[in-house]
């Protein structure tokens, strides 16, 4: 069996409202580090090694993707050597999937391999997942029994095909075809010949419910009948594909990550500047996808700290009792794990050796070099420049950007003036990981240097520095730009259903919208069902349908509803509601379609502080949105951004003026929606603060806006594929 292995290590008031599984609102992240194995493993004459080329085509063409528990791509990258390392994902439910090779309808060379698998992050884990991608071709193979062919056929071939393409098959050749089967999952075997009396002969034979991963043998025969006659026999045979032959092993080169004396990691890219003095620990890690071969230290000035010597090898092959004694006694730890998925080598400088280190001024290098057993090699220079505490090396100093300065796709770079500078001062940046610096000039205010980057990536980290002329400041500071975040089941597609209540969410996936469902449905009423009837895409839009629920004079007006956030419980007949969902990106405007179909108000119990809300009147369709850093309010243990309580002895809704709010829009709908479809609509986000990061995002939609008031008519809203848009 062919396989992929990879390794990962590294809103109204509601009555009635559920959701089956509680979280921790603010997850955090968790880290996965990923290896790629690729074993050709089907056995038949003719198979050899693949070539260098073919493998680099092989590792080009591995496509890398990653879903949420939505089924929303979250990442994907062509190649392994895109995959960063270690990857970061936020605490949830994820499915990884891998394709590799070429998907041909039929081909004697190009294959295909898929595979797929879901795991978990943990916060502040790296968790282990193995990824098995078997071919996904499905594979034919020709026999012929030439005695009895030939005493009757002078010439014949097979074709064997799938309705895009097939591939023929004669006496001379022992070739295994590659398939990817349709839909119908049918080959079709097709034989042509001419008898030894020139007349033309053919066969057509289906073999049906073919299977993926799996060798068709088919034999060819020709049996003569007892009445002189004959007929043309087929033995098919089935074999899954199950046996290796060779391995191709698709790594990464490896990689060097440096931590200071707090543990926070700094680039070993830009040279470390220490105080005189100073004697806090340094820590080198060195990581690889497949075994480390070779790892070599070499500095000059060794031997001036206490080395024996001023270039070690470190393979356990190479490094002797002595050398091992005296990198203990000068200040080095070694630590290394190595196994068949890969090496992790920590080499740790102690405090007691920096403080050699740096108790002179001066610059020095320590070289590293990591060559892994496929020939893969990276070379480190780790350079350490000591100078006396509160020195700089230039008139203007890099600052780290405010958080609320990093949007999407802009920033402002952030530097100090701490001299008079000589020359024009600029700042340098780049996407962390680049070679090539980019350039622009600083703006001075007062004593603070300024620079507005545009046209950045999201979700994407950059480094900077500021610049007197080509004097570069010792500081580098780095940002990473806000994910594009969209939300959750956008389309409203997944629900669970048939369920008791009807959720908003699919078997496996986590609760990130609610709905007023769950008490309702005790009624036999789900007042938010998927909608069909009217929909802008996909299956399924989500209709929220206000009404009353119960039977005769018992019961109440349940207002149909959406929202971002979880039921948490029911006071009497009122609900209790979590707000939010987390959420750390700033858009611009909510985007969506929409339908309304606003009733008579029956059902008038609304404040006259709050509104002249009266029978008799139309009915108002509203949507908002809120994104804020709200403190949070516990409730049975889980902190949620905001609480809801609907019961009128003990009324708490949302404040879209509340100190928590960074950003809000909404939208009103007081008339029915123009045309017999869905219209699309976009939701302005009104930012009262620029200073602000949000953590959660509030939205709500409901088919009677005064539903916290139980208060409406029989209304009906439809929504569907809902879209942050940002700058």
């Amino acid at each position: 069996m062919k396989k992929i292995i990879l390794y990962f290590l590294p809103l109204l008031s509601f009555l009635f409202i559920a959701c089956n599984e509680k979280e921790d609102i603010f997850g955090g992240e968790g880290t996965l580090q990923l290896n790629v194995n690729v074993q050709n493993s089907v056995t038949v004459v003719g198979t050899r090694a693949l070539s260098t080329d073919e493998q680099n085509a092989l590792k080009a063409s591995c496509l890398i993707n990653i879903y949420d528990s939505s089924e929303s791509l979250v990442r994907s990258y062509n190649g392994i050597g895109e995959v960063p390392s270690p990857l970061s994902l936020l605490v949830g439910n994820y499915t990884v999937v891998v394709t590799a090779g070429e998907s041909v309808p039929a081909s004697f060379d190009k294959k295909f391999y898929k595979g797929e698998q879901a795991f978990t992050v943990k916060k502040s884990e790296t968790t282990p997942v193995s990824v098995v991608c078997n071919i996904a071709n499905t594979l034919a193979k020709v026999k012929f029994d030439t005695p009895t062919l030939d005493a009757v056929f002078k010439d014949y071939t097979v074709t064997i095909s799938v309705p895009e393409g097939g591939l023929d098959y004669t006496v001379d050749d022992n070739n295994v075809g590659y398939y990817i089967l349709s839909e119908e999952k049918q080959l079709t075997c097709k034989f042509v010949g001419t008898t030894i009396e020139d007349a033309p002969w053919e066969n057509i034979y289906m073999i049906n419910d073919a299977k993926e991963a799996t060798q068709y043998n088919v034999t060819y025969k020709y049996k003569t009948t007892a009445t002189g006659g004959g007929i043309l026999e087929l033995e098919v045979d089935e074999s899954p594909i199950v046996e290796t032959e060779e391995e191709i092993i698709i790594a990464r080169r490896p990689t060097f990550t440096l931590f200071d004396a707090d543990n926070k990691e700094v680039s070993i890219d830009t040279p470390m500047e220490l105080d005189l003095g100073g004697n806090g620990g340094l820590t080198m890690w060195i990581k690889s996808t497949s075994p480390l071969a070779q790892v070599t230290m070499a500095c000059n000035d060794f031997t001036t700290w206490g080395f024996a010597k001023t270039e070690y090898d470190l393979s356990t092959s190479t490094l002797t009792d002595e050398d091992v004694i005296d990198l203990q006694n000068s200040g080095i730890e070694l630590n290394k794990v190595i196994s068949a998925n890969g090496s992790t080598w920590k080499v740790y400088f102690t405090e007691a050796l920096m403080g050699k280190i740096t108790i002179a001024q001066g610059e020095y290098s320590i070289a590293f070099k990591a060559v892994d057993e496929s020939g893969k090699e990276t070379i480190k220079i780790l350079a350490i420049n000591v100078t006396p505490s509160g020195t700089v090396t230039t008139d203007v100093v890099t600052v780290d950007a405010t958080p609320a300065s990093i949007w999407t796709s802009k920033a402002t770079l952030l530097a100090t003036k701490v001299g008079e500078p000589k020359n024009d001062v600029t700042f340098d940046y780049r996407k962390v990981g680049d070679e090539e610096w980019m350039n622009v000039p600083a703006i001075l205010s007062g004593n603070t240097y300024t620079a507005e980057l545009t046209n950045l990536v999201d979700g994407t980290a950059y480094e900077y520095v500021v610049k007197d002329g080509s004097a570069a400041s010792r500081t580098v500071c780095s940002f990473t730009t806000e994910a594009k975040t969209q939300p959750e089941n956008a389309g409203f597609e997944y629900w669970s259903q048939p369920a008791k209540p009807i959720l908003l969410y699919g078997d496996g996936q986590n609760c990130w919208w609610d709905s007023g469902n769950h008490g309702s449905s005790t009624m036999s009423k789900n007042v938010t069902v998927q909608g069909t009837d009217y929909l802008h895409s996909g299956n399924y839009s989500a209709k929220l349908v206000s009404q009353f629920v119960g039977i005769s004079i018992i019961g109440k007006f349940a207002a149909g509803n959406a929202f971002v956030g979880q039921y948490l419980a029911t006071s009497g007949t009122d609900g209790i509601l979590g707000f939010g969902r987390p959420f750390a990106s700033r858009p611009k405007a909510l985007k969506g379609y929409i339908r309304y179909q606003p009733g008579e108000v029956k059902y008038a119990n609304v404040p006259a502080d709050v509104a002249d809300f009266q029978n008799g009147q139309t009915d108002i369709g509203s949507i908002y949105i809120a994104v804020g850093d709200w403190a949070g309010e516990e409730y049975n243990g889980t902190t949620w951004p905001v609480i809801i309580k609907t019961k009128t002895s003990d009324r708490q809704l949302f404040d879209p003026n509340g100190e928590g709010v960074i950003a809000y829009g909404v939208q009103d709908w007081n008339a029915a929606t123009a045309g017999d479809g869905l219209i699309e609509f976009e939701i302005p986000l009104n930012y009262n603060s620029l200073d602000r990061k949000p953590t959660a995002l509030v939205l709500v939609c409901s088919a009677s806006k005064y539903g916290d008031y139980f208060s409406g008519g029989d209304s009906t809203m439809w929504i569907d594929d809902f879209e942050f848009i940002y700058e």
